[in-house]
């Protein structure tokens, strides 16, 4: 919707030709048009002494239209006719030709025009402004044309993280909505749509873990202080969500704040004073500010920082706000003074409109000739509402003598939509969890979206409101105040000399240059002004002077919900259970357009209600001071019964002395208090009841009074109950394989304690599968139990989905459960593993904060982002610049070397040398997809060719093994499996390979045996490697298999699980039936079936006694999988002999609601000369939370990676630690709730690729329960 013009034309019907030649004409069109649309040219002649043609064309890229012709103009003319703006797809220039001609006429002009091409004006709405991680968000985007008729996601790094292709819309509105990973990136993100025409619109919103503020708080100050007021009145607010008044007190400072100006000698420092103020029942808290003592001067300013307190939760909320002081009293000002003035000729009024003309008119006023006429002209604007938001209008007449004379302006009107929306509550209150009615009204047939949102989010980040003036706002024009850049016009009339003679010969030699045409006082100007391109041959222009110069002649230098027919529709909604306001708005499409309801609010409260105080955990022995508040807002008086509700899971004493029957009268709020000790652990549910209660007594002077409605709140909340710390071990004591054809196989598994154990925490498990990949499929989000909070630890959450998923697909197995389940997981690995991308396309631990990318992990993550990207969107960029920066890395040699820190010492097997990184980087190129003759591909496979003469190097080997299997180099293949079969290691029934001349983990060689096996799988079947062959191997890795499915280590466990699905595949049967029994020593029977139906069931079953000697016996067709487990705790040792620590709690130790100082210090002794990335997990004590300026600090120390905070625990990554290095920390720690008998809580450190070496040490609280 363009800019309108309103044309009108006065015609004064009595003038004097006397002199006259060429007849005078005017042309009038829009210097800017929209492609496709319809415009309207106006054309003016005076009445001519001959008969006249007229031609008007329009010349573009497109051809040339004939606008207007007219073959005989024998008399005054005035037309205007509509004309087809050309179709074009980009900004085009256009030329409008007018041509006059008669028996001695011959008129030429020519003028430009912009055509635009059509936009879209796309608006993106989200469900809420902010986000916490994890969170999904929701958003609706909605298309329209000018006229107001009827995607891709990028993080705070501009990493693309979603993205929608070719959707459709309804009736214009697009719904989506994009998950959040719990570890997203703090910041901004953006939301980018796209049209067909690839028309971009951005929205954006934000990440960040908040806190809902409770309450908001306000100053309200004077506009201005002057001279003349001797002191104001500082007023300081602070009000719930539900519109309540907080009880609480205020601590403001006001500064008195003087500009120091480098002329004055005098330096007046600011002066502040400081005041501690108590709210009233209202919230709001007064202080008289005598200004007299700011010693202020002209042009200064009172700066007032302020914080709210709220009682009995320490809960603060900051403000701040300012008042100029000034010595202008009264301050009087013009407002829409007119800019052109001709005198002689009155004029009165103001007119608006939009760019596209709309309405043009002729008006004929009686005049007397030479005599001054003076008077009201009056015209109508028609079908107001099209034209707003404004209606431009000009208005002119040519005099006799050929001039024109000409008025424009410029009238705001009011900002209607085409569909007219409310929206209303039937009531604008209402009870928590009671129903809430919603009227609706717009167009019949509109498709209508409702958003409410907590008041507390707009609170914490305000958005723009979803208006009419907003969606005006939209527009690309919405009112033309010049013409456009491309078809701008410069003064083209020579400029006048001011000193001439006679003959017009210049009396002295001067410099002559055309001015900047810049008048405002014409004609033209007035056409100009609203964006109107005249061609004419009137004097429109006001005479220009030239600046001129004296000058020495010898030297010369050069330079959505649906409506139905009435139009009307009404939302049930239940009210959820929390006490706020809900902001509500609305906007509907329909075959009359865009439209938007004027925002409503719903408050959500409850005259008395009861607020609980609890902590996330406690653990087992400690006790819970339970407060629960009530409060009343009713007008009076009431009595309250506040009962806890009796539980098997806790025992609850009442505080001594209290009352929990009490009078709580208006406005205010009492605390009500037992201590709890919990009988059980896990979660604990605590119910508390709040009973306004009928009686004759007093409450003071005041009579009780019972209110209407809802007399009863309840209120049920969880705390946890922990055991304290004590080491879980889960020992897979036993792993055995069955594949029975129609036989029976009995065998014994034996379950034995180690002598030191946690008393009765034994338990043992057996499991039964039908598919080796369903152990890992059950637990697929926690295959090690330890922290993800590094680059190469977060693809254990990624990358074995995608092997799981490969097979699953190529075995008929993939059901829509696995595969949404699965998405979910693939789409948080890929916004996790973003955070730790540089700019230049490489990955590392963490990202920006290490000083370069790593090869190993770049490599790593771009084939994993290679094998996602067939069930998840992927952007293609982040896998194009990955590989262009492993190229960068790629020697002459072929061979590519190590760039980057690498936390994990052991990682890649030990990669230390470029053979073995390069054969990594190879396979992963390979099995991303990539080409065999890719110049990189060539010149990694010659660099491996000459180190796998020399096969001392076991893991390189195996590893290199794989990577000519890739590369169908079969030649290579044999001979290093044939060497690999040499030195092959036997257990039992099972096959390994390790390293003999290092000392080599458990983890490298579940790697190296699964490389072999994936090499193996991954080719044709050579002699003397059969599929027994790699059975023996799966037997060997699958004892190694950990209780949840994964091995020691995130590498390992990738690599491992790889191989694994990949054997899965090989030996799947669609057919057979298995039979299994377990005998415990107690001759309790546990039986399981597999078969083809619950193949991927994870059985599993809880045995008794937990220890001793088990029979297993199966029977039937098919393979299954038995893994027996035994669970027992061990207390943790102070110290081990690799590190040590050193812990110090100090604390002011007030009565309640204290802080505490924890200082520990961290000593690793162990036998390398350095070790991994180390991980440092800090529980904190019970009801204590860490304060955000610690947070802060932590976050902020060079020595630490990364700061997590985790249901009561903070945990910080460190690089590593050198032999007998120390590093001492503090943690700031603050008691949000009351907990009796506190019990100590640990701090842990071990190294994160090889826990065997860690410590433990308790602390304890230093204050008195």
């Amino acid at each position: 919707m363009l800019a309108l013009g309103t044309l009108l034309t006065v015609l004064l019907l009595q003038y004097d030709s006397s002199g006259a030649t060429d007849p005078t004409y005017l042309v009038a069109v829009t210097s800017q048009a929209v492609s496709g649309t319809t415009e309207t040219l106006c054309a003016h002649i005076h009445e001519s002494s001959t008969t006249l043609s007229l031609l008007v064309t329009l010349s573009s890229d497109s051809g040339n239209v004939t606008i207007l012709k007219e073959k005989s103009i024998k008399r005054d003319y005035y037309k205007c006719v509509p004309f087809q703006v050309p179709v074009v797809l980009v900004d085009t220039v256009a030329t409008v030709y007018v041509k006059i001609e008669g028996a001695s006429t011959s008129l030429n002009k020519t003028t430009r025009i912009l055509i635009k091409p059509p936009m879209k004006l796309i608006l993106i709405q989200t469900d809420k402004p902010i986000y916490k991680p994890g969170e999904t968000v929701k958003f609706r985007i909605v298309s329209l044309d000018s006229n107001f008729l009827t995607h891709n996601q990028t993080d705070p790094r501009s990493n693309r993280i979603g993205q929608w292709l070719n959707q459709n819309t309804r009736n214009g509105i697009l719904d989506l909505f994009h998950s959040m990973t719990s570890q997203a990136a703090e910041g901004n993100y953006v939301i980018t749509a796209w049209d067909e025409n690839n028309q971009q619109t951005t929205h954006y919103f934000e990440i960040k873990g908040y806190v809902l503020p409770k309450f908001e708080v306000n100053a309200n100050l004077p506009p201005v202080v002057t001279p003349m007021n001797k002191e104001f009145i500082l007023k300081i607010c602070a009000q719930y969500t539900y519109g309540k008044g907080v009880q609480g007190s205020v601590a403001a400072e006001v500064c008195g704040m003087n500009h120091n100006y480098y002329w004055s000698h005098q330096a007046t420092p600011k002066t502040c004073r400081n005041y501690v103020i108590k709210t009233d029942k209202t919230g709001c808290a007064s202080q008289v500010l005598n200004v007299t003592e700011y010693r202020m001067r002209q042009g200064g300013y009172f700066q007032i920082n302020y914080n709210v307190e709220e009682n009995g939760t320490a809960i603060t909320v900051e403000g701040s706000a300012g008042v100029s002081y000034s010595s202008d009293v009264i301050t009087v000002s013009f407002v829409d003074a007119a800019n052109i003035y001709k005198p002689g000729i009155a004029y009165e009024g103001k007119v608006f409109s939009k760019g596209k003309m709309t309405q043009n008119g002729r008006v004929s006023v009686n005049v007397q000739f030479r005599t001054e006429n003076k008077g009201i002209l009056t015209f109508t604007l028609k079908n107001i509402k099209a034209l707003s938001p404004f209606a431009q209008v000009v208005v002119y007449t040519v005099l006799p003598n050929g001039e024109t004379v000409a008025d424009s302006w410029n009238f705001p009107i009011e900002q209607c939509l085409p569909n007219e929306v409310s929206l209303n509550f039937s009531s604008s209150t209402a009870l928590p969890k009671d129903t809430a009615t919603l009227n609706l009204r717009a167009q019949p047939g509109s498709l209508c979206s409702v958003r409410s949102i907590d008041q507390s989010v707009l609170l914490l980040k305000p958005e723009a409101e979803l208006n009419a003036a907003f969606v005006f706002g939209m527009l690309p024009v919405q009112m033309l105040g010049d013409y456009p850049y491309p078809v701008w016009e410069y003064n083209e009339d020579p400029c006048i000399p001011r000193d001439m003679d006679p003959n017009n010969t210049p009396i002295v030699a001067r410099g002559i240059f055309p001015r900047y045409y810049n008048n405002l006082n014409d004609a033209y100007s007035a056409f100009k002004a609203i964006g109107v391109k005249i061609a004419t041959n009137s004097d429109v222009k006001e005479p220009v002077y030239c600046y001129e110069y004296t000058r020495n002649m010898e030297n010369m230098i050069t330079n959505k919900q649906e409506g139905r027919s009435s139009g009307s529709v009404t939302l049930t909604k239940t009210v959820p259970d929390t006490i706020t306001k809900w902001a509500t708005d609305a906007f509907c499409t329909s075959s009359v357009g865009f439209g938007v309801a004027p925002s409503t609010a719903l408050t959500a409260f409850q005259p008395f209600f009861i607020s609980l105080t609890l902590p996330y955990s406690i653990i087992r022995g400690e006790q819970l001071l339970l407060k629960a508040t009530v409060f009343n807002y009713l007008s009076k008086c009431i009595m309250v019964k506040v009962t806890l509700e009796n539980s098997d899971q806790f025992s609850a004493l009442p505080c001594n002395g209290c009352n929990y029957t009490q009078c709580i009268c208006a406005e205010e709020s009492k605390t009500f208090e037992w201590t709890v000790t919990a009988a059980v652990l896990g979660e604990v549910n605590v119910t508390v009841r709040a009973e306004t209660v009928r009686t004759q007594e007093r409450c003071g002077n005041e009579t009780v009074t019972v209110p209407e409605g809802r007399r009863i709140d309840t209120v049920v909340q969880t705390f946890l109950v922990e055991k304290g710390f004590k080491k879980l071990i889960v020992e897979p004591s036993c792993f055995d394989q069955q594949c029975l054809y129609g036989n029976r196989v009995n065998t014994n598994v034996s379950l034995k304690l180690p002598e030191v154990v946690v008393k009765d925490s034994e338990k043992s498990f057996v499991t039964v599968l039908g598919d080796l990949i369903s152990h890992a499929l059950k637990n697929i989000a926690d295959l090690l139990r330890m922290p993800y909070g590094c680059g190469e630890q977060n693809m254990l959450n990624f990358a074995p989905n995608i092997y799981i998923l490969q097979y699953l697909k190529s075995s008929g197995q993939l059901t829509p459960e696995i595969l949404a389940r699965a998405k979910t997981y693939l789409e948080t690995g890929y916004q996790t593993q973003l955070k730790y991308k540089h700019d230049d396309g490489s990955y590392s631990a963490f990202g920006n904060s290490d000083p370069s990318g790593h090869t190993w992990l770049t490599a790593y993550v771009m084939k994993i982002f290679g094998g996602a990207k067939k069930y998840v969107f992927v952007d293609e960029k982040t896998i194009d610049l990955a590989k262009d920066w492993l190229g960068q890395q790629q020697q002459k040699n072929g061979c590519f070397k190590t760039v980057g820190i690498l936390h994990h010492n052991e990682m890649m097997g030990g990669v230390s040398d470029d053979a073995t990184l390069t054969a990594y980087i190879v396979a992963a190129l390979l099995e991303l997809g990539v080409n065999k003759t890719d110049p990189m591909v060539e010149q990694g496979l010659v660099c491996l060719r000459e180190p796998s003469t020399n096969l001392s190097n076991m893991y390189f080997t195996a590893l290199a093994s794989y990577t000519f299997t890739l590369a169908g180099d079969q030649r290579m293949r044999r001979t290093l499996l044939s060497n690999l079969n040499n030195r092959v290691r036997r257990e039992g029934d099972g096959r390994y390979w390790t390293q003999n001349s290092v000392q080599m983990t458990g983890s490298l060689q579940v790697e190296m045996s699964s490389y072999v096996l994936l090499a193996l799988l991954s080719g044709p079947t050579l002699p003397s490697f059969n599929l027994e062959y790699s059975a023996s191997i799966v037997r060997w890795l699958a004892k190694r298999q950990n209780a949840y499915g994964g091995f020691s280590s995130s590498q390992d466990t990738v690599v491992a699980l790889q191989a694994l699905a990949k054997y899965s595949a090989v030996t799947y049967s669609p057919t057979g039936t298995v039979v299994v029994n377990v005998t415990s020593p107690s001759n309790q029977k546990y039986n399981f079936t597999v078969n083809q139906t619950n193949r991927l069931l994870y059985q599993e079953r809880q045995l008794q006694p937990p220890t001793g000697n088990f029979t297993l016996a199966a029977r039937g067709q098919g393979c299954v999988f038995v893994q027996f487990a035994l669970h027992y705790n061990v207390l943790p040792s102070a110290n081990s002999s690799a590190f040590r620590i050193i812990t110090n709690a100090t604390s002011t130790c007030r009565r309640q609601y204290y802080t505490a100082t924890l200082a520990f210090t961290v000593r690793y002794n162990g036998p390398r000369e350095e070790t991994n990335m180390v991980i440092i997990n800090v529980k904190l004590l019970s009801g204590f939370v860490l304060e955000y300026l610690s947070l802060q600090t932590l976050e902020q120390d060079s020595r630490i990676k990364l700061v997590e905070q985790n249901e009561g625990h903070v945990i910080l990554y460190l690089d590593g630690m050198k032999k007998e290095e120390e590093k001492s920390f503090q943690l700031t720690l603050w008691q949000s709730v009351v907990v009796k008998n506190l019990k100590p809580a640990v701090v842990t450190v071990f190294d994160y690729y090889k826990t065997s070496e860690g410590a433990v040490k308790q602390y304890t609280s230093p204050c008195v329960n």
